[in-house]
């Protein structure tokens, strides 16, 4: 086999693989603030922020809330809306999936005063699933963090206000809710809001298309040189 020919089959070979990138959020508060104000996510207390998806089909594949970085597992899970309460809840009746995840302990963290050191720079990050690969249709739907039974995470979600309760974005979710046994609530308090992202991979056909047809000139490019 020539080598242009094993090049064209690499090429081929690459073109057909299944290609994404992660290229854009779907839902993107931006990240919350980074000093003592939220709330306190634990096994008594867990949060829930309202997403809509406007496309006809995504393949959601991340989703990470803003956390002040202490220890724990947790879990995420993605519910259907609540029409008939009043006030929007997530409807637990309708749960699209759940799963499982660590918080990295890098805070200066007391859950007993809740304090957080502010100098300490890795207090705070993202932290969430990757590659759950749900698929969702256009619609509203919640992103709830739960600490669940056999979990330990006790820390804190800090909200998206800064230190002189002005919005650190201008995407901040339309609604959060909070659960305490035995049901869910709607939160009206701006220290309950809290940072989401949910990303979805996007192909890029284009980029596999420019690698083919290089390939291709450079086959033929070859061919006519040879003869």
């Amino acid at each position: 086999m020539s080598k242009h020919l094993k090049f064209l089959l690499i090429g081929c070979i690459i073109l057909v693989t299944p290609h994404s990138v992660f290229a854009d959020y779907v839902v993107n508060t931006g990240p919350g603030n980074t000093f003592v104000s939220g709330v306190q996510v634990k096994s008594t207390q867990w949060v829930a922020g309202q997403f809509t998806l406007n496309q006809s089909f995504s393949t959601i594949v991340d989703i990470e809330g803003w956390f002040a970085l202490t220890g724990g597992t947790i879990t995420v899970a993605i519910y259907g809306n609540n029409f008939n309460s009043g006030s929007p809840i997530p409807d637990s009746n309708i749960s699209y999936g759940s799963w499982a995840f660590s918080v990295l302990d890098m805070a200066d963290y007391d859950p007993n005063n809740s304090t957080i050191d502010p100098d300490t720079p890795d207090s705070f990050g993202w932290a969430g699933v990757s590659g759950v690969s749900l698929n969702l249709s256009a619609g509203t739907y919640w992103a709830a963090f739960e600490v669940r039974s056999g979990q330990n995470y006790n820390g804190f979600m800090p909200d998206m206000y800064d230190e002189n309760d002005n919005p650190l974005s201008s995407d901040i979710l339309a609604e959060y809710a909070w659960w305490r046994s035995p049901r869910w609530r709607n939160a009206n308090s701006s220290y309950e809001t809290f940072g989401l992202r949910i990303g979805n991979p996007v192909p890029i056909p284009s980029a596999l298309l420019l690698l083919a047809s290089g390939l291709l000139g450079i086959a033929g490019f070859n061919k006519r040189k040879q003869k």
